[in-house]
């Protein structure tokens, strides 16, 4: 945070303890408005003023490979016009990339079962029996799939179909998603867009809202690599 203080829109850092368990930021004081009561009545010119400065903001701290935007942590001031970033995630939700995620040791891992997957070659894509293509739900079947226990970054209603999807390698862009998300949510005067109780949840809100057919692609590229091993 020292490094990419009183960068462009971001506030300056001041200092940072430890006690216990618990760590304390120090910042400079940036007077702003709450922004989720702005949002449903904020002018249109000003939503895009607000996401011009959001990206000034992003493109900074991104060249520090610094990732986990949410909307609490870009402040802004109708009164001042100005715009800071309090970018201050938690700690278990900040991740710093200085190079692609490792994958947890294979004990951890577990592997979608063969009914989802039949590692052969030619590749060939077998769907599980289930309901999701009947129902406007996730179903059991898909419910009880095994996790694949990777990082994890952003913050429920802004994570990334990669985040979502557990992909290793989890880049920058996840935060222009969430900025996509934040223009939204301006756009509809509605917050939160998505409101997810888990991830597969998540993947279902934004397979309705926005298609499936993107998803299911990137979702088939990644189970090859995962289990087949072609980039």
């Amino acid at each position: 945070m020292r490094t990419i203080s009183g960068g462009p829109n971001v506030v300056e850092f001041i200092a940072a303890y430890r006690e216990l368990d618990r760590v304390f930021v120090v910042m400079n004081y940036f007077p702003h408005d709450d922004i989720f009561s702005l949002i449903h009545k904020i002018p249109l010119e000003e939503a895009l003023e607000y996401m011009r400065n959001l990206f000034i903001a992003l493109h900074h701290i991104h060249r520090y490979l610094l990732v986990d935007f949410g909307l609490s942590h870009f402040v802004t001031s109708n009164s001042s016009r100005k715009r800071s970033s309090d970018n201050s995630p938690s700690l278990k939700e900040n991740v710093v990339i200085a190079s692609p995620i490792e994958p947890p040791p294979a004990k951890r891992c577990k592997r979608l079962s063969d009914d989802v997957l039949m590692p052969t070659r030619p590749p060939f894509i077998k769907h599980p029996k289930c309901g999701c293509t009947s129902f406007a739900e996730v179903c059991d079947v898909c419910k009880e799939l095994p996790v694949k226990h990777v990082n994890k970054a952003g913050t429920p209603g802004y994570r990334a179909p990669e985040i979502l999807l557990r992909f290793d390698e989890q880049t920058t862009e996840i935060d222009i998603f969430a900025a996509g998300v934040t223009m939204l949510s301006f756009l509809l005067k509605k917050h939160p867009v998505f409101r997810p109780a888990n991830d597969v949840e998540a993947l279902a809100q934004m397979a309705t809202f926005l298609g499936s057919s993107a998803l299911v692609k990137v979702l088939l590229q990644q189970l090859l690599v995962d289990n087949i091993g072609i980039a």
